[in-house]
């Protein structure tokens, strides 16, 4: 199940998930390369992955959850209400999810959202995209990405929509990101294993020679991806 919570409120709800018995599996900076989702485990309820913001949405999160907020709906889940966004905005996560999964996009998602949409509907997604700033992951789904080449965030929707090497959505990420500080502590996370995701791969907590193994991989494949990019540099006429 996912969820979106207001950004403000985000450690209140995972301290809260932690005190009726949620596991937190991947934290916000593992969970993906937009750093937008943490993913939670119960034993007896599943997994549960909280949104602190959608991927694409390029507005101020705080501003977008307002957004989605006056528009929600109240809809009953056995029995407990709960809100939900405007069909519109629905539609709009649909797409944005189809964006980031590229090549992989469900056809079904793609035709709800968008391809079996009146015009009229289609208009008013495309306003609503408007609000949202999130032309650049809407054109991944429309084939339209590079009018948007000065758009901060299209490296990375390029090198998610397409086949690429791990270096290269690395380098999209730190470009994409807002700040110094960020860019900053991309770089210095970039060169790590992703400990969290490995041990979700595994099923169990790794020990040290297996991270040390696993971060001696990780620095192989990354010399090798940078010298494969720096190769073709030097053949460009």
């Amino acid at each position: 199940m996912d969820v979106l919570v207001e950004p403000a409120r985000t450690a209140a709800v995972s301290s809260h998930l932690a005190r009726c018995g949620w596991v937190l599996e991947t934290d916000f900076a593992a969970g993906s390369p937009f750093e937008h989702a943490a993913t939670w485990r119960h034993p007896v309820w599943g997994y549960l992955d909280v949104h602190r913001w959608w991927p694409g949405i390029e507005i101020d999160p705080a501003r977008a959850f307002d957004l989605l907020w006056a528009a929600r709906h109240d809809r009953q889940f056995a029995g407990v209400g709960c809100a939900v966004p405007a069909v519109v905005d629905q539609r709009i996560i649909l797409l944005l999810n189809a964006a980031r999964a590229g090549a992989h996009a469900r056809p079904q998602d793609l035709e709800r959202s968008w391809r079996g949409l009146t015009r009229t509907e289609q208009q008013e997604v495309r306003a609503r995209i408007g609000q949202f700033r999130a032309e650049p992951a809407f054109a991944v789904t429309q084939g339209g990405l590079e009018r948007y080449r000065r758009r901060r965030s299209y490296r990375l929707w390029r090198a998610v929509g397409e086949p690429t090497s791990r270096t290269a959505e690395w380098c999209a990420r730190v470009y994409a990101a807002d700040g110094l500080t960020a860019r900053a502590r991309l770089i210095a996370r970039a060169v790590l294993v992703n400990r969290q995701h490995l041990e979700v791969l595994a099923g169990r907590p790794l020990n040290r020679r297996e991270l040390a193994t696993a971060q001696w991989r990780r620095m192989l494949a990354g010399g090798r991806e940078i010298t494969k990019a720096t190769a073709r540099i030097g053949r460009r006429p």
